[in-house]
């Protein structure tokens, strides 16, 4: 239910930013050009997002695993005892 309204928020936000930029005063070839520029920016910030989650995420399975494998050797060493 909430990622539906964040969804329809994201969209209509979107839309509205679209729509303002094609009713500007601009001739339309500028207006293009304009909403290219900003889509190319949008769509290069996210794949740089994506992947600085993708890294920090490497980094959390790493530490986990890490731990992990502690627990398990104080686990089989207080068994042995």
């Amino acid at each position: 239910m909430i990622r539906d309204i964040a969804f329809l928020i994201v969209l209509s936000l979107s839309v509205g930013f679209m729509l303002g930029l094609l009713m500007a005063p601009q001739s339309g070839a500028k207006s293009r050009k304009t909403l290219l520029i900003k889509l190319k920016d949008f769509l290069d910030k996210g794949k740089f997002t994506l992947l600085e989650a993708r890294v920090i995420g490497e980094g959390i399975l790493e530490k986990s695993k890490e731990r992990v494998g502690e627990v398990s050797h104080r686990l089989k060493d207080k068994k042995e005892s």
